[in-house]
């Protein structure tokens, strides 16, 4: 198991009960990439069809894993954006500001932030 996906377990492990509590089902799954990996969104659709979901294509967002909360395409701000609160009643509470921005940082530790090199 590479580094990247032993960190992933970790991950679910400390927060699967907690982002499935209520009325949410989380769905967290990764598995080693191609070498050369290829484009994110080719990466993401083989992934997600894999899983029996449909592919995007082009629709995937290349979110910015480095910027803070308030920079443009930052990963922080569309976790936080996507956990703090309820997706079908927004303004039910999930995980709230604070704990959405712990488990988006969190998640974002997961990851080698260096670009796949073949």
């Amino acid at each position: 198991m590479s580094a990247t996906l032993a960190r992933l377990d970790a991950f679910n492990a400390a927060w699967r009960a907690r982002l499935c509590a209520g009325t949410a089902q989380v769905r967290i799954e990764g598995r080693p990439l191609d070498h050369p990996p290829g484009l994110h969104s080719a990466c993401a659709d083989a992934l997600v069809t894999s899983l029996g979901y449909q592919a995007i294509g082009g629709n995937w967002e290349l979110l910015d894993a480095e910027a803070e909360p308030d920079g443009p395409r930052s990963a922080r701000a569309a976790l936080v954006e996507a956990f703090a609160r309820q997706m079908v009643f927004a303004h039910e509470p999930w995980l709230g500001e604070a704990d959405a921005l712990s488990m988006g940082e969190d998640l974002l530790s997961c990851f080698d932030p260096a670009p796949a090199r073949s």
